[in-house]
């Protein structure tokens, strides 16, 4: 995460290397940038655990920031009752034999709060399914199988997302960003973080910001400005063999259109069967 050497002194001595040089060019960084990279990787060496009262003190600050970046977006997100958007996602996935594959797909999401939505989901290997939720029931098309699942779940679209997930395990990537706001499951986990720099990404300036939860690290760039929408994710799993990654792209933006009650319902095409929720494979499959 942090550039430079493995070697603490080297990056200690890139630490007053880069601390020294921004000084001096104030005009093309931000001063929260010199102030936030400087101490990240002066502090590269250190274990968190450091009882330094001024390092304790730096990494506080840093992370009291970064937290405000990150509730920042939540809220606004929060306060969206209509939206859409496509994620571009990617995944490892570790094999028997110990070789790490990434696979991947894009997913577009319509919300309609608080219970209206719709995924189209297309595998990079072709396959494509849709949920669809009416907010009366969780209808999942299977067009490859000609074929589909639907349960009867009335109630708002959070609840029908945990049901999915915690009670089918149905693997749904971003489910969080749908709910009422998408940071309140990843706050009270956050051990620490900080703002990295400031990056352009496609048409978007984004803050890259990272944080550290119970073994995952989660990178998060959000779009500068007044709207501070999720340009980019990737968390990568301490815990597990070789680390893996979560990646995702996400663009295409679109905040209030007026989105029918037809976009959200389903009818199962002619000839098509029902099959129980229990005999389908749901989740993304490739490689596990």
């Amino acid at each position: 995460m942090t550039p430079g050497s493995r070697n603490p002194d080297r990056r200690l001595w890139l630490a007053l290397f880069l601390a020294a040089t921004l000084a001096g060019c104030a005009g093309a960084t931000s001063a929260r940038n010199t102030a936030a990279t400087a101490t990240a990787l002066a502090e590269a060496g250190s274990a968190p655990g450091d009882a330094d009262p001024e390092a304790r003190a730096q990494r506080q600050a840093l992370t009291e920031e970064a937290v405000a970046d990150l509730d920042r977006a939540g809220a606004f997100l929060a306060a969206q009752q209509r939206f859409s958007f496509r994620a571009d996602l990617s995944y490892d996935v570790m094999q028997p034999d110990g070789v790490m594959l990434e696979f991947g797909g894009a997913r577009v999401f319509t919300v309609r709060r608080p219970d209206r939505l719709r995924i189209e989901s297309t595998q990079r290997s072709g396959g494509e399914k849709t949920l669809t939720f009416d907010g009366k029931a969780i209808s999942i098309d299977l067009p490859d199988h000609r074929a589909y699942v639907s349960i009867d779940r009335p109630g708002t679209l959070y609840a029908a997302i945990d049901h999915l997930v915690d009670e089918l395990g149905i693997p749904a990537p971003l489910e969080d960003l749908l709910g009422e706001n998408f940071t309140a499951k990843v706050r009270p986990r956050i051990e620490s973080g900080y703002f990295v720099q400031s990056v352009q990404l496609g048409d978007r300036r984004c803050e890259h910001l990272i944080y550290r939860l119970p073994e995952v690290d989660v990178q998060l760039w959000i779009e500068e400005g007044d709207r501070p929408l999720l340009c980019r994710i990737s968390i990568r799993h301490l815990g597990e063999p070789g680390r893996p990654q979560f990646r995702a792209w996400i663009r295409d933006w679109k905040l209030g259109a007026d989105v029918s009650d037809a976009r959200f319902s389903f009818e199962p095409a002619a000839g098509t069967k029902r099959l129980p929720v229990h005999e389908v494979e749901l989740g993304e499959g490739e490689g596990r």
